[in-house]
């Protein structure tokens, strides 16, 4: 069975934050819970330097999209829940594996 990967990017304002050590903690709390309820992979990836902006990435692998699909639809509703964090965009991809069998 061929692997699908989920990759996606997703960018974030915060405009009642004032201070990076609030920034990691908001984000923290939002990673966690992507990890929590989906396996994700996911992190920080650019604006590490701005209070009120962030850009999470995150990654995910299954063998049948429609996985993937519902996964992708779960860290949207983490995403869209929290009311300290409005989002910018969201973006995601597929990729289907490339991989030779030896």
């Amino acid at each position: 069975m061929p692997a699908i990967f989920l990759i996606g990017k997703t960018g974030l304002f915060m405009p009642e934050n004032h201070s990076l050590k609030n920034k990691r903690h908001i984000l923290r709390s939002i990673i966690d819970r992507i990890k929590a309820k989906t396996h994700a992979s996911a992190a920080e990836t650019n604006f590490h330097d701005l209070w009120q902006r962030a850009e999470l990435s995150f990654a995910l692998a299954a063998s049948q999209k429609d996985l993937l699909q519902k996964q992708l639809g779960v860290i949207e509703r983490i995403l869209s829940d929290s009311n300290q964090a409005q989002v910018m965009y969201f973006e995601h991809d597929y990729i289907y594996e490339v991989f030779d069998h030896v």
